[in-house]
């Protein structure tokens, strides 16, 4: 079981060298057996543990003594030990299998002690890099003050100091890497790696991409200046020789080298200015015709307000029109109703009118009928005369009160107004 824990200041570098490693044939290791916890989470929990048990320490003794504070931090450290032993075998237990495996994790500094007495094999591969890093590549640099310089240098020389001692205290087990010089000369140490860490990966060779190289000349002259502000602070000189002096591989950048990278630096800005000169001419011709362009879109512009308004106008007025041919199809719609209530009136009278020329009709059947019979009755009458001379005064006599008869009738007729009696009572007369 081999495993190997990657740190350093930078969390960003540890994560590349871990990819680096697992590209070269490491694994990720699996979580622990029964907890399920990574390894950043054991370490979370161990600083989380820390902090509570030693703030429970302060409560109970606001005034402690020296020998009650060290008998109190023993327990402590007791208690701690037992818990990690306990989490540890856990993950140690889950890859007992395992091929060689890695992870990277920068807060884990405070705890290697606990890992170191989990498993003696266990190996530390800590990077560092100049801590002109820690400005120079900042896009916030331009708003720097004293005390964010401050901070930073400061969280630099905690975390790097922690680094020498665990250098002082495992140096078998501790590689001390420079980030920057591994990345740009990767290629150069893969063996030495290869036969240290016995990583399974035969075709080293092929692990040159993996890392990211840095671009140091765009930024070397800002480097080279930060790199001699900083040195001139005493610790943080002291610290950074140091860590040199222990590294498996340290930065091998001489300050001529540095100067010249500083001196193409200068160069190449002077190349990108003028670049950015000539872009800069082109944008003002871009922006001129923008604004040319920007004349006729105004132009344009107003020219469409105008038509919308006389587009507004119009509609407007057929609006109105609208609204006047709505009210004349309202009136004609009310006078259709009016000439409909008319025809249904009308459509009432003929009917009356019809049933009354029916009456009428039979009546006139009937006084046919009527006439019919006395105008039989004139014929025998007539037929009796010849007959009956001697008669004839008798005769005449009822003629004459027939006629008073017919006339009468006739009377009767004029006011039925029926033309067929008028026609009968002629042939009467004729006769």
């Amino acid at each position: 079981m081999k495993k190997l824990i990657i740190l350093g200041h930078q969390e960003e570098d540890c994560k590349q060298l871990e990819n680096w490693f697992i590209e070269a044939g490491m694994q990720s290791p699996s979580l622990s057996k029964i907890n399920q916890m990574s390894p950043k989470e054991m370490t979370e929990v161990f600083k989380k543990l820390s902090a509570q048990e030693f703030e429970t320490y302060l409560l109970e003794d606001k005034e402690p003594s020296n020998a009650k504070s060290k008998k109190k931090k023993q327990e402590i450290d007791i208690h701690q030990q037992k818990m990690a032993e306990y989490l540890m075998m856990d993950f140690n237990l889950a890859n007992l299998d395992s091929e060689p495996y890695c992870w990277e994790d920068s807060h884990a500094i405070d705890i290697l002690d606990k890992w170191y007495q989990a498993d003696r094999s266990t190996q530390f591969v800590i990077l560092y890099r100049n801590p002109s890093h820690l400005f120079s590549l900042d896009d916030e640099c331009d708003d720097l003050n004293d005390e964010k310089v401050l901070k930073k240098l400061s969280s630099w020389l905690k975390y790097n100091t922690k680094v020498c001692n665990v250098i002082n205290k495992y140096p078998k087990n501790t590689v001390l890497i420079n980030f920057d010089e591994f990345s740009s000369r990767s290629s150069d140490y893969i063996q030495s790696f290869q036969n240290k860490f016995l990583l399974p990966y035969k075709n080293l060779e092929l692990l040159t991409d993996v890392i990211e190289e840095q671009d140091h000349n765009h930024y070397a002259l800002q480097e080279l200046i930060l790199t001699q502000v900083l040195m001139e602070q005493v610790q943080v000189r002291n610290l950074y020789q140091k860590l040199q002096s222990k590294a498996g591989l340290p930065s091998t950048t001489p300050s001529v080298e540095s100067a010249k990278k500083a001196w193409k630096s200068v160069l190449n800005m002077s190349s990108l200015n003028k670049q950015y000169q000539i872009e800069n001419e082109q944008k003002q011709t871009e922006i001129v015709s923008l604004n040319s362009k920007l004349s006729e879109f105004d132009e344009i512009n107003k020219e469409l307000l105008t038509q919308s308004e006389l587009t507004q106008k119009e509609i407007q007025s057929l609006t109105q029109k609208s609204i006047s041919l709505s009210e004349f199809n309202q009136n004609i719609l009310s006078q259709l109703n009016e000439t409909q209530n008319v025809l249904e009136n009308l459509e009432k009278d003929n009917s009356s009118i019809i049933f009354t020329n029916k009456k009428l009709e039979t009546d006139n059947n009937n006084l046919m009928s009527q006439t019919n019979l006395i105008q039989n009755e004139i014929l025998r009458l007539t037929e009796k005369n010849h007959s009956l001379s001697n008669h004839n005064y008798n005769i005449l006599l009822q003629l004459n009160k027939t006629q008073e008869i017919l006339e009468d009738l006739e009377k009767e007729n004029n006011q039925l107004k029926t033309p067929l009696f008028w026609v009968q009572m002629n042939e009467l007369n004729i006769i």
